[in-house]
């Protein structure tokens, strides 16, 4: 009772502390003072400075036994928003928030999971190998912190990241993301007097995005529009307008395919109307997808059914930190800590699997310390 009562304590703290994506300064402060009360020696590096940011990634480490492997531990100070005011309430099986704003599980119940693991073991010497934990920052705004991690200090060639999900899910597979954006150029002209004279730099967009096909392209891919702006007032032709979306996908075949097909549509739109369009593309984060039959897979399964979960691999369209850790070359895997409908007002976060997720952390360690 009392560890499953810990792990709830140090999410409650956890929870309330403002911190959205470039904004960690206090919730990374505050971690920091509970790793250090652990008798852990926490360090932050610069990547508060290079994408803009009040801090960096917060760093720390803890030796295994001798010769023991190293693991990365990895959960994001972030959230999409602010906190400010939370008031939390407890229903027999989950947390939820009072108040109009989120709950913050994603993803500060990784961050409790992370701290209550690394608690235990120092108060019960519990067997674990080296572990590296790294709580990154700006995770919600394009994986920001994880890209300018220092990977210098990092030797784990196996990592973890507990970044929402129900429990037991193990995330092997998630896809690559590119943004589009389209510069349309018309020309200007009065809307009353001689619209005659003027390039619609609105509708060349539209009949560009028209013949889009857009959600779900497959079971691998996705593509959306999600920002149109452009125009001065009414009474002009609009000489200028931008388009912003997004494709995702497990193959990098199709995000090729859907990236032509969308950049062709654009360039028809706007040559319909004798308008220009210029097309940028940014690669967001690169997919991944893991061997569920590895060692390290079977060995993070297994800890999960020892520990009481009904553990599933799976596979997500969105993206995490774990994506940039394998583009690194360490083999990470996300796994869930008791989180359901992150990013809204209905967030939840479940005590039980927020608990057992402790406890399959915990296997996990014993597991390679022995290796």
């Amino acid at each position: 009772m009392k560890n499953e009562m810990e792990v709830e304590k140090i999410f409650l703290q956890l929870a309330k502390v403002p911190g959205v994506s470039k904004k960690e300064a206090e919730i990374a402060q505050k971690v920091a003072s509970i790793l250090e009360g652990l008798g852990l020696k926490v360090f932050f590096d610069k990547a508060g400075e290079k994408i803009g940011g009040e801090t960096g990634n917060l760093y720390a480490f803890f030796s295994g036994s001798k010769n023991a492997t190293h693991l990365l531990l990895n959960a994001h100070l972030d959230t999409v928003e602010p906190t400010v005011g939370l008031k939390i309430k407890k229903s027999r099986d989950f947390l939820y928030p009072a108040t109009k704003t989120i709950l913050g599980a994603d993803d500060r119940a990784g961050v409790a999971v992370i701290i209550a693991t690394l608690k235990r073991i120092i108060e019960e010497n519990l067997p674990h190998p080296n572990l590296e934990i790294v709580f990154t920052v700006a995770e919600e705004v394009g994986l920001q912190g994880a890209y300018n991690l220092d990977f210098s200090k990092i030797k784990a060639r196996k990592g973890l990241v507990l970044d929402g999900g129900r429990g037991g899910t193990i995330i092997h597979r998630a896809p690559t993301h590119e943004k589009i954006v389209a510069h349309f150029k018309g020309k200007a002209a009065h809307a009353g007097v001689e619209p005659e004279r003027g390039v619609n730099a609105i509708q060349a967009a539209a009949l560009g995005i028209a013949s889009l096909k857009l959600g779900k392209i497959d079971d691998e891919t996705t593509a959306n529009i999600g920002l149109i702006k452009g125009g001065r007032a009414t009474n002009i032709v609009p000489e200028e307008a931008w388009v912003e979306g997004e494709i995702r996908s497990h193959s990098e075949v199709k995000i090729r395919q859907t990236r032509e097909k969308m950049i062709n549509s654009f360039k028809e739109g706007a040559k319909k109307v004798r308008a220009r369009v210029a097309v940028e593309r940014k690669l967001l984060y690169r997919r991944f997808d893991l061997p569920t039959d590895s060692p390290w897979a079977k060995l993070v399964f297994q800890a999960a059914r020892k520990a009481g979960l009904r553990p599933k691999f799976d596979s997500t369209c969105g993206g995490s930190d774990t994506n940039v850790f394998n583009l690194h070359k360490i083999e990470t895997f996300n796994i869930g800590v008791g989180v359901a409908n992150p990013h809204s007002k209905e967030e939840k976060l479940f005590l039980k699997e927020m608990n057992k997720a402790v406890d399959w952390l915990i296997n996990i360690c014993a597991d390679l310390a022995e290796q």
